[in-house]
């Protein structure tokens, strides 16, 4: 996933009805976010971390052998 995906996300969000509560923007961290909320009023937050950064949030997961 890269930030484009997040853009299309946060696009397709926009198209089905949801409100932007945050437009995507650059974050210091080196990721890419943007926020909205759903007919219903629920919040999301679509993200893309890059290198190390998403490594650290979304650790592979571990297999049991």
């Amino acid at each position: 996933m890269d930030q484009r995906l997040s853009l299309v996300t946060l696009a397709v969000a926009d198209l089905t009805g949801a409100a932007e509560v945050t437009a995507p923007q650059h974050r210091d961290w080196g990721g890419y976010t943007g926020y909205f909320a759903d007919p219903e009023g629920f919040r999301w937050e679509i993200a893309w971390a890059p290198g190390e950064v998403n490594d650290i949030v979304l650790p592979e997961p571990h297999r049991a052998d």
